[in-house]
């Protein structure tokens, strides 16, 4: 173990080395076929797109770019095509402008009850709508891929991302175990 220029502990991983278990562990399976993850990069289509936007909160605030929900929503079919390639192409070239990259933390009063004072407040991020549905896209594109290739995922312990499955899951069952162990 060695550390960092900011004395945080780091380990080397050095792939070659068989008894790394760090570099075992992250190594594909012999049997794994990463074709199924192909369908990632296909083409955001204006569909994927409309879906998107109609599932969208629509009266939710803005980010720093000001355009709500509302406004994709409402826009004239040419107008939600030129926004629907904008984001296409920055799917295609895998690339998001730095503007995309920022939100807005807000605070947001908690208890209204209570008086005015730092311990009262959250923070929320008000990320930009184009953010939003990039990231939709690819949570539904990855959803879809693990519900058609259950066998793509590293581990069947994994829980999220399962449509029938939640952190909950393991939760329960560690409970149900601690609670065996605890009545033996």
């Amino acid at each position: 173990m060695a550390t960092d220029s900011h004395g945080r502990n780091t380990y080397r991983v050095d792939p070659s080395d068989k008894s790394d278990q760090w570099a075992n562990a992250y190594k594909p399976e012999p049997t794994y076929d990463g074709s199924v993850w192909s369908t990632l990069t296909d083409p955001f289509t204006f569909e994927e797109y409309h879906q998107i936007v109609k599932s969208l909160k629509q009266n939710s605030a803005a980010g720093a770019d000001t355009i709500t929900a509302n406004v994709y929503a409402h826009l004239p079919k040419q107008a939600a095509a030129t926004a629907h390639s904008l984001l296409a192409l920055f799917q295609l070239h895998n690339v998001l402008p730095t503007q995309l990259k920022f939100g807005l933390i807000c605070p947001i009063h908690k208890n209204k009850t209570k008086a005015p004072g730092i311990d009262n407040y959250r923070p929320i991020t008000l990320l930009a709508v184009a953010t939003k549905i990039i990231e939709r896209f690819y949570a539904y594109r990855i959803k879809k891929i693990l519900t058609q290739h259950p066998e793509a995922l590293r581990d069947p312990l994994q829980h999220g991302f399962l449509p029938t499955s939640s952190v909950s899951s393991p939760l329960l069952q560690l409970a149900l175990a601690l609670d065996d162990a605890h009545s033996k």
